[in-house]
């Protein structure tokens, strides 16, 4: 373990951070502390500012990166509480399944420490890492500082796959050594498959299906708790993939999908890596009415904001689909420009992503969801990170029924009073999948209609 102290001076006693070094009562209170050697990094001082510099592999954790020394008072001293370095413990991967490669790349300024993760074999035909359902993926061991609320505060850094921690077993869902490749991990039997499936619904919530026979009338992070849709009565919902990652996506006409823009994130100089299949409902069987098509453009919202989630919304451009001539395949209707569903209306959302047994679907997985207000969410486990007019909320105050990992950017479905289809969000974030006290958030589609529209079959640029 390196522990280092360097001054970048040529004549020490002319910096005037100095002044601060040399005295012996220095304001320690308000967070005003005499930088000193650290473990796993170096503090060095030019002027009057002291700051952190990490070793290879380490992070800055608590405090700041930089101080300064000022006149206080009568005396002199520190303006912050300067950081430590920290880093993360062992990735525990199994590396009999999954193939591990670990190197430094320089991201914000350090040398991180990444994993790349993929299953083993040719990547055109190697299954893909399960339950995240990516071919590969990097893991990055890093601290986060900021915002407070949500730093780092258990004394190291985390090993992460994007925003998840993958190496605390306090997410079960993402932890590093629930991963794997093989089918090996599959129950042994029928009782151990009853008793991975179980899981506790609301005794007063029926198991309602989306209504059959919706339709337009005009020309214009997994499902939990929920249950085998009916085959093909989601004939709006399009299986994406964004390279070796899963998502889903609403057909809103013949060349126009809208999908999140976390899994767009990335993919806007690259469509070709990004496919749509459409009349799809048994994932690895291809069915009568089924089409491929490679995307034109991917045009994520301006204003996403990886920080917050906000405006997590994606338009994908296809060539002509044609619609007009799929048995399976068909549009959704946009809501009305600021329309929100009532407190309490049902409505459903669907996907291929992680089921209550921690496996990706099959089939196409279906769920009832009751609309909550943004007055009683913000009174649940997601109080200050809705963005009000970008979210909503919608699932079960009790749990037990929502969305997941690999259902990322599929439609939140309600019924309008001519019995049709109405995207009204896309499946965004939450804490966990179907946890008491805090329900599923999606993206607030009538908020971006107009922006939606600009996309759309009539503009001649895609």
């Amino acid at each position: 373990m390196k522990i280092s102290y360097s001054v970048l001076i040529g004549t020490i006693l002319a910096d005037p951070y100095h002044k601060c070094l040399d005295k012996k009562d220095i304001p320690v209170g308000d967070g005003r502390v005499k930088p000193g050697p650290i473990p796993n990094g170096s503090v060095e001082c030019k002027g009057a500012v002291c700051q952190v510099k990490c070793d290879d592999a380490y992070h800055f954790y608590g405090g700041h990166r930089k101080t300064k020394c000022r006149k206080m008072g009568n005396s002199f001293g520190w303006t912050t509480r300067l950081s430590e370095c920290k880093t993360c413990g062992e990735l525990k991967i199994d590396e009999t399944d999954i193939k591990k490669t670990c190197f430094l790349r320089n991201w914000g300024g350090t040398n991180k420490k990444f994993c790349k993760l993929q299953c083993p074999g040719n990547m055109k035909t190697a299954p893909a890492i399960k339950p995240i359902n990516k071919k590969k993926t990097f893991a990055v061991c890093r601290c986060v500082t900021w915002p407070k609320d949500q730093a780092d505060k258990d004394g190291k850094c985390h090993w992460r796959i994007g925003n998840k921690i993958i190496d605390d077993k306090k997410f079960p869902d993402d932890y590093m050594e629930n991963l794997y490749c093989s089918e090996r991990n599959k129950p042994k039997d029928k009782e151990d498959q009853k008793s991975v499936d179980k899981i506790e619904i609301p005794k007063d919530v029926p198991k309602h299906r989306i209504p059959p026979g919706l339709r337009c009338q005009n020309n214009g992070d997994r499902i939990v708790g929920g249950v085998s849709a009916i085959a093909h009565s989601w004939p709006w919902i399009i299986n994406l993939t964004f390279g070796g990652y899963v998502c889903g996506g609403t057909i809103i006409d013949d060349k126009t999908v809208i999908t999140a823009a976390h899994c767009c994130d990335g993919f806007h100089k690259r469509p070709h890596l990004v496919k749509g299949v459409i009349g799809d409902h048994h994932y690895d069987i291809k069915e009568f009415g089924e089409k491929e098509y490679k995307a034109s453009a991917v045009i994520p919202h301006p204003d996403y904001s990886r920080r917050t989630i906000a405006n997590d919304i994606c338009v994908v451009k296809f060539a002509e689909m044609e619609l007009n001539s799929a048995p399976n395949a068909e549009r959704a209707c946009l809501p009305p420009a600021g329309w929100t569903p009532p407190d309490g209306q049902r409505c459903w959302s669907a996907g291929w992503g992680i089921m209550s047994n921690g496996r990706p679907a099959e089939t196409l997985q279906e769920v009832d969801l009751e609309i909550i207000s943004d007055e009683r969410c913000e009174k649940t486990k997601n109080s200050g990170y809705l963005v009000e007019g970008a979210m909503m909320c919608a699932g079960w105050l009790e749990g037990g029924k929502d969305g997941c990992q690999g259902d990322s950017g599929g439609p939140l479905i309600c019924a309008d009073d001519k019995n049709q289809p109405i995207i009204s969000g896309v499946t965004s974030w939450g804490f966990g999948c179907g946890t008491k006290n805090s329900p599923g958030v999606w993206t607030k589609v009538s908020s971006y209609v107009d922006w939606i529209r600009s996309y759309m079959e009539t503009q001649s640029r895609f």
